[in-house]
C-alpha cells in the first residue's frame, strides 16, 4: 500500500454515534489497511486510537461549518496526495478484496487518475466499458459522474470543486455538471468484471441506496451486519421508511438558495 495513501472519512458532530459502527466493520473487514486514517468533524473527537480527527481552523469557524467548508479547512492538513474518501454511513459489510484494490491504487497512482470509484453498487453511471480491463473511464454526459461513492481522490482535484456552503447533494449534482465542461480523469470499476457478488469495497446497500443512513436514520437491514454492542444506539436514532426518500428531496436540497448555485458554478468553472 502506498505511503501517500490516507482514509478519509467525511462526517459532522451530528453523526458522532455512527464513527464507532464504522470504524469497528472497517477494521474487521479491512485488517490490513496500513494507510493513516482520518476523521472530519466540527468539533467531537473520534475514540478511536488510530484514527486522527480534523476539524475546521478556529478562524474560519463560525457555529457549524458546512460540508464544503469543512472539507476546505481541513485537507490542507493532510499530508498525503492520494486520499481514500467514504462517508460515514458507508458501512463495509465483507471482507474488502484487498489484491482488487491494491491493483486500483497502482491503476490510479501510475496512470495519474484523478478520481476513481471502488463500488460496484451504483448502476446509474455510464463507462466505456469492456472485456477485457479491471477499470474503465466513466462517459462525459452521464448521471452522476461526480458522485460521494466511496473512492480514490487525488487531493488537489478534489479541492477545485468544493467552496463553501457547498452540501453533498450540490457536490454530486451540480459537480456532474462542471465535470462535464472540464477533463479530468474519472473513471469506475469495469461491471463485466466486478457486480455485487465480487467487489472491491463490499459496503452496504438496501431498497437500491448505497447507504446505511437514509435521511438520518438507519436502514433496517444494517442490523444483519454490526455488532449487537450497536444496537442500542442504532435503535435510538431510529430506521428509516420508503417515504423519507423523494426526488424532490434531493432537488430541494439541491436548489435550497439559488443564488449560491450560481456563484458555484461560475467559481468552480472559472477556476
Amino acid at each position: 500500500m502506498s505511503d501517500s495513501l490516507a482514509l478519509v472519512v467525511l462526517s459532522t458532530d451530528n453523526f458522532s454515534d455512527i464513527w464507532p459502527v464504522f470504524f469497528s466493520n472497517f477494521q474487521r473487514h479491512w485488517p490490513g489497511f496500513s494507510g493513516k486514517k482520518y476523521l472530519i468533524a466540527d468539533t467531537k473527537s473520534c475514540d478511536e486510537k488510530d484514527v486522527i480527527t480534523l476539524h475546521p481552523g478556529l478562524n474560519e469557524f463560525k457555529g457549524k461549518m458546512d460540508w464544503g467548508g469543512r472539507l476546505l479547512s481541513c485537507l490542507p492538513r493532510i499530508e498525503e496526495n492520494d486520499l481514500l474518501i467514504f462517508l460515514e454511513d458507508f458501512i463495509l459489510v465483507k471482507s474488502v478484496n484487498e489484491t482488487g484494490f491494491n491493483k486500483a491504487l497502482q491503476f490510479f497512482i501510475n496512470n495519474e487518475i484523478h478520481f476513481l470509484t471502488l463500488g460496484s453498487h451504483d448502476l446509474n453511471r455510464h463507462g466505456y466499458f469492456d472485456l477485457k480491463n479491471d477499470f474503465c473511464r466513466v462517459k462525459r454526459f452521464t448521471k452522476y459522474r461526480m458522485t460521494t461513492s466511496p473512492g480514490l481522490w487525488k487531493k488537489e482535484i478534489l479541492k477545485t470543486y468544493l467552496v463553501k456552503g457547498l452540501n453533498p447533494w450540490q457536490f454530486e449534482i451540480l459537480g456532474t455538471f462542471i465535470s462535464m465542461l472540464r477533463f479530468e480523469k474519472f473513471y469506475m470499476l469495469n461491471k463485466n468484471k466486478y457486480n455485487l457478488n465480487y467487489e472491491i469495497l463490499p459496503y452496504y446497500i438496501e431498497n437500491g441506496l448505497d447507504s446505511a443512513i437514509v435521511r438520518g436514520k438507519w436502514q433496517r437491514g444494517i442490523l444483519n451486519y454490526v455488532d449487537p454492542v450497536f444496537f442500542e444506539s442504532i435503535y435510538k436514532r431510529g430506521f428509516s421508511s420508503p417515504s423519507d426518500i423523494s426526488r424532490s428531496g434531493t432537488i430541494k436540497m439541491v436548489m435550497k438558495n439559488p443564488f449560491f448555485v450560481l456563484y458555484y458554478l461560475l467559481k468552480v468553472l472559472l477556476r
